[in-house]
């Protein structure tokens, strides 16, 4: 929703008279303003998709139209609507060459097998190959990928596959090696190895690992491709 240039908590008209008048009032609540000058209020004038007023209710209820329609919010909360309009940066530029897993992309994990593979051909066994986009749930069999999944596709190069949360990572055998995680390695404190409920050997799946991992990794070994990353989103 909108809002008009006006100070919020000023009681009066919207600064474009073209949009009408309120044609909504949200009464009897208790409206946090985010305005440091006057945090509170208790009425809210809205005018189609645009805040026209915010204040006290005998004076926000002057603005309205004939017939405006009124919620008692019973003492409820208002606050305005939060967008998070962030990037991750970083995150974005390592997968720019990555290997999409994207449900656009894949359906199953023998999909993903298979974009795996094909990179495998061009890449050589010494670098990371990188999978980005993965999401369990749209895939066939309804799970995350496990290590082995992953050493079927690439055995002899280390692998990781982010999930498209950007919370959790599945790598395969040599990609855990690199990053020293085995069967003794405690979970940090920050996140899970997920692991064998029988034989405690982990599955490759990582969550919450993102930033550990980078300490340990870098950019998984692709510096010169997460430069190029950063190169081409510069340019966007």
């Amino acid at each position: 929703m909108r809002q008009t240039t006006e100070q919020p908590t000023a009681a009066t008209r919207s600064s474009q008279p073209e949009a009408g008048r309120p044609d909504l009032l949200l009464v009897n609540a208790r409206v946090l303003t985010l305005e440091r000058g006057k945090p509170a209020a208790e009425a809210v004038a809205v005018t189609g998709d645009t805040i026209a007023a915010v204040g006290r209710r005998d004076q926000v209820s002057l603005l309205a139209a004939p017939g405006a329609r009124t919620i008692d919010c019973q003492g409820m909360t208002l606050l305005p609507g939060l967008i998070d309009a962030h990037c991750h940066l970083l995150a974005t530029a390592a997968s720019m060459r990555g290997v999409d897993c994207s449900p656009d992309a894949v359906s199953s994990i023998h999909d993903v097998q298979m974009a795996l593979r094909r990179r495998v051909e061009t890449t050589p066994e010494d670098r990371w190959i990188r999978g980005f986009g993965y999401d369990d749930v749209s895939l066939a069999e309804g799970r995350h990928p496990t290590r082995w999944d992953l050493d079927q596709a690439a055995p002899n190069h280390p692998v990781r596959l982010d999930h498209r949360s950007g919370h959790a990572t599945v790598m395969n055998s040599l990609g855990l090696s690199m990053a020293g995680i085995g069967q003794d390695t405690p979970d940090p404190p920050q996140g899970l190895i997920d692991r064998e409920p029988q034989t405690g050997e982990p599955t490759g799946l990582l969550l919450e690992l993102a930033g550990w991992l980078r300490e340990r990794l870098g950019h998984s070994g692709d510096e010169a491709g997460f430069q190029e990353g950063l190169y081409r989103l510069d340019r966007m």
